[in-house]
Parts: C-alpha cells; structure tokens; sequence
C-alpha cells in the first residue's frame, strides 16, 4: 500500500512546496501507523506463542494425570474382584460350616441311639446275668442234694452258664468299642467345625481390609478430581487440539469412574462376626 502511494505521489507533477509537505506529512503518518500496527501484531504473535507453549505444558501434565488416574481404577477394580472372590469363599466355608453342621447333628442322634441301646443292652445282661446266677444257684443247691452221680450234670450246667456269660461279655466289649469309635468320630467333627470358624473368621478380615481401602481409594480419586486446573478458554489458539483428544477439565470430570462403594456397616459386621 505504501508503495503504490509513492508511486501516485511520484507521477503526479506537484505544482508548489506546499503541496509536497503535506503529501510527506501524510506519509509519515501512514508508516507511523503501519508500523504500530506491525509491532502490534508481533506482540500479538508473542504472546499467542507463549500461551501455545503453556497450553502445551497443561496437555503434558493432563495426560500424565490421566495415566496416573487410569492406573487408579484399575486398581480399584482389581479389589472389587478379589472382594467379589473373598465374599464367594466366605459364602462357600459357610455353606460347609451348615452341611457339617447338619453332619453333626445326625452323629449326635446317632450317639444318643447307640447310648440308649448299649443302655439296653447292659440292662439285659444284668438281667440275664441274675437270671443265670439264680438259675445257678438253684443248680447248685440241688447238685448238693444230689448224689456224686449228679456232680458231672451240675459240672456241665456250670460250664454252659459260663460259655454263655462269656459272649455276653464278648458282646458288651463290642459295643463299648463301637461306642469309643462313635466318640471319636464326634470329637473329629467339632475339630473340623471349629477349624471351619477360623477360616471364615479370617476371611472376614480380609473382607474388612479391602473394604477400608476401597473407601481410601475412593477418597484419594475425589481429591485428585478436585485438584484439577480450570478449562481453558477455547478461542485461544491450539485449544482444538487440546480439545481433539478430549483432555480438558470438562470431558475429565464427566469421564464416568467405576469405583466401588463400601458400607462401613457391612465392614463392622464382617469384624464383629
């Protein structure tokens, strides 16, 4: 433009020096401005660069908070599934605990029905242990009676009683012996039960851990959320690709988060249990 002014003021023929004057003063004003508008838009240009080269900076930090914040959810994930395992194999030692539990009861009643038949079975050989020690003694007063001829029959009679006493005898030591082994078995089976109390104890506490330290995860994410720097304004220059990858405060703070809540009654129920 300034050009082609010197040009028109170069062909045209002036008639006085005043007329040259202005057109001078004229020109000196317009560079004036056209160089106040050059260092205008080179301050401009400055500062749009330097705010590209912070927006750039703010992408960087972005992305590694986002890095940092995805590593986070996948840790929270990861507790709610070993949460999920531990609560499966608290329900699978409680499922175990009741059948065991049903087991006993039936060794129970077991032991109470070998208790009242050994009971029986003791009463009759005491029964029948004096019905042959009366049925004996009469025996043995009529072999008195008798004549020494009689002697071998009362000697034979003896020798029955006794081979019949002695099975019941061998009899009552069989079911005394069955009786040990169902007392045993017993004794096994609340070993077993209390074991099973331990384990699902333990399992508890794990339970509670886990809880605890979903709750300092979730904590840990809302003030990492809240820390976040503000949207920039999105006229400036490189916001769109700022924007193109969906790093801006905005997007970051809609971006749905799975993270598992804990109910600290359950937690105090799992310690109390």
């Amino acid at each position: 433009m300034t050009i082609n002014m010197l040009n028109v003021f170069g062909n045209e023929d002036f008639s006085c020096h005043g007329d040259l004057n202005t057109d001078q003063l004229k020109m000196d004003i317009l560079f004036k401005k056209l160089k106040q508008k050059f260092d205008d838009l080179m301050a401009e240009k400055e500062a749009v660069s330097s705010k590209c080269v912070n927006l750039a900076k703010d992408n960087q930090v972005l992305q590694q908070e986002f890095l940092s914040m995805r590593k986070i959810q996948e840790k929270c994930e990861k507790l709610e599934e070993d949460k999920k395992m531990l609560e499966e194999e608290v329900l699978t030692l409680k499922t175990h605990m009741e059948n065991n539990m049903v087991e006993l009861g039936k060794v129970q009643e077991y032991k109470s029905e070998l208790d009242e038949r050994t009971m029986q079975i003791i009463e009759k050989l005491e029964e029948t242990h004096l019905q042959e020690q009366a049925k004996y003694e009469k025996q043995l007063e009529q072999l008195n009676k008798d004549n020494i001829a009689s002697l071998n029959k009362k000697e034979l009679t003896l020798t029955d009683v006794e081979c019949k006493f002695s099975e019941m005898k061998t009899a009552y030591e069989e079911v005394t012996t069955e009786l040990e082994e169902y007392k045993e078995a017993f004794a096994a089976a609340l070993k077993a039960n209390n074991s099973m109390s331990k384990n699902l104890m333990k399992s508890n506490k794990k339970i509670a851990v886990i809880s605890t330290k979903l709750l300092m995860e979730k904590e840990r994410m809302k003030y990492f959320l809240s820390t976040l720097p503000i949207r920039p304004d999105p006229e400036l220059p490189c916001i769109e690709n700022l924007n193109s990858i969906g790093l801006n405060r905005k997007d970051i703070s809609k971006t749905p988060i799975r993270i598992p809540t804990s109910n600290p009654q359950t937690s105090n129920n799992c310690k109390n249990s």
